[in-house]
């Protein structure tokens, strides 16, 4: 995502690893918190579902690079796309936690997207 907004400078290498870390620890962090609430996931369904489920955010980044609109327009943006990528994230992860603890499995998961879409706002 940050590799689309640092296309044309030197720093795309940089934004790529930042954001691959990101991923691979955010995966890291939800599957152990599903596996300490009693869940089953792998690492790999995790960086799946997370990986898959952030394509919502990369939308705006690929707009925004063409077009940088008002504050409060991008905000609208990249809070829709949030919320589309958690949406779809949680149908996913819910049936991995069980029923009565899924409330604290969605934490981490909102966390991981909110960070992103603070990323992109701000780039």
């Amino acid at each position: 995502m940050l590799s689309f907004l640092s296309i044309l400078s030197k720093e795309s290498e940089k934004s790529f690893g930042l954001i691959f870390m990101l991923v691979w620890a955010g995966s890291v962090i939800v599957t152990l918190n599903t596996r300490f609430l009693g869940g089953s996931a792998s690492i790999f369904q995790s960086v799946s579902v997370l990986g898959y489920c952030v394509f919502p955010l990369v939308i705006p980044t690929i707009i925004f690079v063409f077009y940088e609109p008002p504050t409060a327009i991008k905000g609208a943006i990249v809070g829709g796309a949030f919320i589309w990528s958690c949406a779809s994230s949680l149908a996913f992860m819910g049936d991995i936690v069980p029923e009565h603890r899924r409330t604290l499995g969605a934490y981490p998961v909102i966390l991981f997207y909110i960070f992103i879409a603070w990323i992109i706002f701000l780039a």
